[in-house]
């Protein structure tokens, strides 16, 4: 299959974490586009638009400033 994005995804370190709109999400990849969350409370919900998220990460060698 052809990958159509427009930008590069990286795959999110395990354990990184997401707080998005009240809504606590596994981290499944990022981009300079966006980020893929899986909700861990299973509820279907579609987060669009703008907003603001907090990562979490146990990893101590990322760098939020070198992320594309």
């Amino acid at each position: 299959m052809l990958e159509q994005r427009k930008h590069k995804r990286f795959q999110a370190p395990d354990g990184t974490r997401a707080l998005a709109c009240g809504k606590i999400g596994k981290v499944v990849d990022i981009s300079r586009g966006g980020l893929s969350l899986i909700i861990l409370d299973g509820a279907i919900t579609d987060i669009t638009g703008e907003f603001s998220l907090d990562l979490l990460c146990n990893e101590r060698r990322i760098d939020a400033r070198q992320i594309p």
